[in-house]
């Protein structure tokens, strides 16, 4: 289906499990019939390692009303890719629930859930967003929960966040009692929040680190962040 599908065309999926990684390398739209009826549940090998959906290169994507959960990352968008992800949840998946990567690269999700991520075989990662290299993300109604590591990292200059009704919750630790952050800029990346909770997180709720990364955040409520296994930090906010 996806083969016969042409530039500017929509793939329908109906309800079901579908066992297959997903490349989309052309604009154009990829429509379940609801998130709680349609999974993407295979993966294909991407540029970070086993993919469910890979977006790349100059296209225009849509994606709204699937579940994608598999043995690998969940959503990777990268190479000036632009993709709108709409009322999907993304929900088991290993390593990264969505990685956005690259200068060029727009990413707008609105009524998503990113959960439950699981850490690598080595125990790293985890994560339920990673942004890098320039990339930017616009973020609407949103959850992240029960993710590992950290549940949202933006790193790198020019890569740029905007949320917006946004909960990051239970972010885990790793296998070491470490680690276990609700959100955190780093570098030169730069975050906008706006009516957002961070809670119950370990470590640290919010953190701002390294030259030139910014945070502005309006109504925001962080609570409950907890310490670390060894007994060490649980802060709120870390700048």
């Amino acid at each position: 289906a996806l083969g016969n599908t042409q530039p500017g065309g929509r793939m329908v999926l109906a309800a079901g499990d579908y066992d297959e990684g997903v490349l989309l390398a052309k604009s154009i739209s990829l429509v379940g019939r609801c998130s709680s009826m349609v999974t993407l549940s295979g993966t294909r090998e991407g540029v970070i390692g086993p993919t469910a959906v890979e977006v790349k290169g100059s296209v225009a994507v849509g994606v709204s009303d699937i579940m994608v959960s598999g043995p690998g990352s969940g959503v990777l968008v990268h190479s000036d890719a632009q993709l709108t992800l709409e009322r999907a949840a993304i929900t088991d998946n290993h390593g990264v629930g969505i990685f956005v990567d690259g200068a060029g690269t727009t990413v707008v999700a609105t009524g998503v859930v990113i959960a439950r991520t699981q850490p690598l075989a080595d125990g790293a990662l985890g994560r339920g967003i990673n942004l890098q290299a320039g990339a930017q993300l616009t973020l609407e109604r949103a959850a992240l929960t029960d993710n590992h590591e950290v549940g949202f990292f933006a790193v790198d200059a020019g890569t740029t966040v905007v949320a917006t009704d946004l909960a990051i919750t239970r972010t885990k630790h790793h296998g070491d009692g470490m680690h276990g952050s609700g959100m955190g800029v780093h570098d030169g990346a730069s975050l906008t929040l706006e009516r957002v909770a961070i809670a119950d997180n370990h470590n640290v709720g919010l953190f701002a680190d390294g030259a030139s990364a910014t945070a502005v955040a309006t109504e925001v409520v962080i609570t409950r962040t907890q310490p670390r296994a060894d007994g060490t930090f649980g802060r709120g906010i870390v700048v």
